[in-house]
């Protein structure tokens, strides 16, 4: 898995303090974000893939392979300690992998902004996938396009295909899904969840190693929710995931709970989440004696149960 690098990170927001000195080395293959609206989680998302600028640290991907240039936001506050963090009940720290990195500018992710005239490099071949995509919480803030497959299109053209083979393969991919039927579909005509699928199809044809998901289940529908858990379920590219529905990020090797731009607890899914469910209790006591801190999310439906239509 790619290891995300964020060292002494501070990010504002107009008068704003989003983060102040933030640390973490990311690499887990499944990575959960959990906490109250306006912790910073969406802030670190956007980070992550470019879209935020840091006004001091520093932000650089050691790549899965050996050899890969490695992305990174420019050095703003020169070397920094080693990324620490953490976890429930005691302080702990993770250590970052060494690697020796190059300092380039990291490429802008999630919403589909590169310029539609890429052409393929000198050699013929096509250009890496982006290091890390983003698929917002809201659809109608990333699609671009009137149609499901120029939509899913634009993604590969920055990677050195043009217009009629991003098109072509595009089509292929939703054929491969048994979506065919979507490839002309305006965007207009499909429903929120629809949407939040074509966003989420964009992702997975653009080939990003990262994925970044913002509250991904929010506008889904049970159906909705049970297509996209199992397609979570089924990829290997790493995966960091915002939520408040804490059994999808449960099962995860580790979680974050962030709380006003700080890390409140860093561990393994099942502990971070206990601790945050309690938390929540002790700020409801006595609204009602039934309450659930968080609804329960979507069981993986059984092998071939899942049609996309």
């Amino acid at each position: 898995m790619p290891a995300l690098h964020l060292e002494d990170i501070h990010l504002t927001r107009g008068r704003t303090l989003v983060f102040a000195g933030l640390n973490l080395v990311l690499s887990e293959p499944r990575i959960g974000l959990i906490g109250h609206n306006g912790a910073g989680k969406t802030s670190l998302l956007r980070l992550l893939c470019g879209l935020e600028t840091p006004a001091r640290g520093r932000f650089h991907i050691v790549p899965d392979r050996p050899g890969e240039p490695s992305p990174a936001s420019p050095d703003a506050a020169g070397p920094t300690a080693p990324a620490t963090a953490h976890a429930p009940g005691a302080p702990s720290t993770r250590s970052a992998p060494t690697a020796s990195t190059v300092p380039t500018p990291l490429p802008p992710a999630g919403r589909n902004t590169s310029p539609p005239a890429a052409t393929r490099r000198p050699d013929g071949a096509r250009h890496a996938p982006p290091p890390v995509g983003m698929m917002f919480q809201n659809p109608d803030d990333q699609i671009i396009f009137p149609t499901v497959a120029e939509e899913l299109a634009l993604g590969l053209q920055p990677q050195g295909l043009n217009k009629r083979e991003a098109l072509q393969q595009a089509r292929g991919f939703l054929a491969e899904r048994g979506l065919e039927g979507w490839a002309d579909r305006a965007i207009s005509t499909l429903s929120q969840g629809q949407r939040q699928h074509v966003c989420w199809l964009s992702l997975l044809l653009a080939g990003p190693a990262t994925l970044l998901l913002d509250e991904p289940y929010a506008s889904l529908d049970l159906p909705g929710q049970a297509r996209l858990f199992h397609d979570l379920a089924r990829t290997d590219r790493q995966l960091i995931v915002s939520t408040h529905l804490l059994d999808h990020v449960r099962p995860y090797p580790r979680v974050l709970w962030l709380d006003d731009g700080r890390i409140r607890a860093d561990g393994d899914g099942a502990s971070v989440c206990a601790a945050y469910e309690a938390h929540v209790r002790t700020l409801v006591a006595g609204l009602s004696d039934e309450f659930s801190p968080h609804p329960r999310a979507m069981p993986l439906p059984p092998s071939g149960a899942i049609h996309h239509g």
